[in-house]
C-alpha cells in the first residue's frame, strides 16, 4: 500500500475522531434536564438515546460484515486496512453497549436491594 493511502486514511481517522469528540462535546444534558419535571419525558428521552445507541451499534456491525465479505469475495475498491477499521469501530461500539448494559443492571439490582 502506498504511502499517500496510508495518509489519507489516517486523515480519514482523525477526521472522524474530531466529528466523535464534537458529538461528545454538544450538551445533550438539557433535554433530559427540561423533562424532570415529568419523568415520563425524561424515561422517554433515555429510551430514544439508548435505542439510537443500540441501532448505531447494529449497523456498525452490518456495515463491518458487509465489508468483510465484500474483501473475502475480491470486490474493487475494498482494502484490508479499511476492513480492519470497520471491524475495530463495531468491536468498540459492541464492548461499550455491554459495559452500559452491564452499569445498567448493577444499577437496577442497587435499587430493588434498597429497603423500603
Amino acid at each position: 500500500m502506498s504511502d499517500n493511502k496510508i495518509q489519507s486514511m489516517i486523515g480519514q481517522m482523525h477526521k472522524q475522531m474530531e466529528q466523535m469528540k464534537q458529538m461528545a462535546s454538544q450538551n445533550q444534558a438539557p433535554e433530559l434536564v427540561k423533562g424532570a419535571a415529568d419523568p415520563s419525558n425524561s424515561i422517554n428521552a433515555f429510551g430514544q438515546h439508548l435505542n439510537q445507541a443500540i441501532n448505531n451499534v447494529n449497523e456498525l456491525q452490518m456495515e463491518s460484515a458487509a465489508l468483510s465479505t465484500d474483501f473475502q469475495l475480491g470486490k474493487e475498491g475494498v482494502e484490508l486496512p479499511q476492513v480492519m477499521l470497520s471491524m475495530q469501530k463495531s468491536s468498540v461500539a459492541f464492548q461499550a453497549a455491554v459495559e452500559v448494559r452491564n452499569k445498567m443492571v448493577n444499577a437496577y439490582q442497587e435499587i430493588m436491594n434498597m429497603p423500603v
